[in-house]
């Protein structure tokens, strides 16, 4: 039998443009430098993966990724059999990436990239790994003729987090602002959309977080689930009186309340304030999971694909922390577009339990569409299960080709 090879793989660095500015405690963007991998197979099929590096979460930026990319030795994919999904998954999880960047050998850096890389962090390389898997995963399934979910869900099964769900409800986000009347604005669409659950960005400098959660509260009532994200916002010393300060306005959970670097402080935060404290910036990968496990740093899991290297990885950080009693959030990166908006809806409809959702926001965020349709949630943040083979959606070629900076071919 003749074994479907991978014909060609080619890399972008795409230029994503948003519609406003989003910002919080860490960063604020009006754009985003996106990693786009083409995966072509000897059939004539192709497949689309999506990686947004981030210097303050995994140590990446559009530049190291693109010099990974050129450094790393790409064999063990191109003798892979990608008639066989499972296979491929296997194969992407294992693969070893190139972490030694030789700065004379970074490709020249746009005004707009911004952040200095750190191959130390743990989770140095995540969106790379995440891009190329999801496009060889996309590939090889519209190859054989099943979505991805599929195969997510023969992975999750032995896992114990096989799920079958026909539609998610994601959760509203409100970023920060200072601003009393869009404050206002911003909770009244949250309550006239119909969301079920709302984050709230805090820990900005310029925002009064009690008063924030205030206006919040009176508008949007008591029934909405309200966690708060400080994306690392306080120090050690200041972060229980900031959290103690908000118990009153009902938070059901606190995101990454301090940097990464005092995380080992969590343990005492989250015996101290008495609500469910969220792992983020901390989790990038299995290690990082493992750990926070060991030394009790958190009651739950923020898992995003791109940041925690892809689905294989972000399955294996599901079960580690479904058996330590933790619940999980399947989160997003801002800007994401429609590539990894429907691998997370597969996921996401794939997996559980899962407690709360963040993604496909993409008509809302996102001004440079790639893909023909419109993964963007409906009423209240219902997004239904995605129909099709492969990621079930059309990427516009056009549109990446119009967006690019810069392209690398792997393969």
């Amino acid at each position: 039998m003749t074994q479907t090879r991978i014909q060609s793989l080619h890399a972008f660095h795409v230029d994503i443009r948003l519609k406003k500015p989003i910002r919080h405690a860490s960063f604020s963007r009006t754009q985003n430098d996106t990693l786009i991998v083409r995966c072509e197979l000897t059939d004539g099929s192709v497949g689309w993966g999506e990686g947004l590096p981030r210097s303050y979460v995994t140590g990446e930026t559009i530049d190291t990724a693109m010099c990974q990319l050129k450094n790393s030795c790409f064999e063990p994919l191109a003798e892979c059999d990608l008639s066989d999904p499972v296979s491929v998954m296997n194969t992407v999880a294992s693969w070893q990436l190139n972490t030694d960047i030789n700065q004379t050998d970074m490709p020249k850096a746009k005004a707009n990239d911004s952040g200095s890389s750190d191959p130390e962090r743990s989770g140095f390389g995540q969106s790379v790994r995440c891009a190329v898997e999801l496009a060889a995963l996309d590939a090889s399934s519209r190859s054989v003729g099943i979505s991805v979910q599929n195969v997510i869900q023969e992975f999750a099964d032995p896992m114990g987090l096989k799920q079958d769900n026909p539609l998610v409800r994601y959760s509203g986000v409100m970023t920060s602002a200072n601003r009393r009347i869009a404050q206002f604005r911003s909770a009244l669409k949250m309550k006239l959309f119909g969301f079920a659950a709302v984050k709230v960005k805090v820990g900005h400098p310029e925002t009064c977080d009690k008063k924030l959660l205030a206006r919040i509260r009176r508008i949007v009532g008591r029934k909405i689930n309200v966690r708060v994200d400080a994306n690392e916002a306080w120090e050690p010393e200041a972060a229980a009186k900031r959290i103690r300060e908000l118990l009153q306005y009902g938070i059901s959970c606190v995101e990454q309340p301090i940097a990464d670097r005092y995380r080992k402080n969590l343990t005492s935060l989250r015996q101290d304030v008495g609500v469910p404290i969220m792992l983020d910036e901390s989790l990038c990968s299995v290690a990082d999971a493992k750990e926070a496990v060991a030394n009790q740093f958190c009651d739950s899991f923020n898992v995003r694909l791109s940041k925690c290297g892809g689905i294989f990885n972000s399955l294996k950080i599901i079960q580690i922390a479904h058996a330590a009693g933790l619940f999980v959030q399947l989160g997003c990166l801002v800007g994401e577009t429609g590539i990894l908006s429907a691998a997370g809806r597969h996921f996401a409809c794939g997996v559980g339990p899962i407690r709360f959702y963040e993604g496909s926001y993409d008509r809302f965020v996102v001004k440079d569409r790639l893909t023909n349709e419109d993964c963007t949630f409906g009423y209240g943040g219902v997004g239904k299960s995605i129909q099709g083979h492969g990621l079930g959606i059309t990427v516009n070629e056009a549109e990446v080709a119009r967006s690019t900076v810069r392209k690398l071919k792997c393969l």
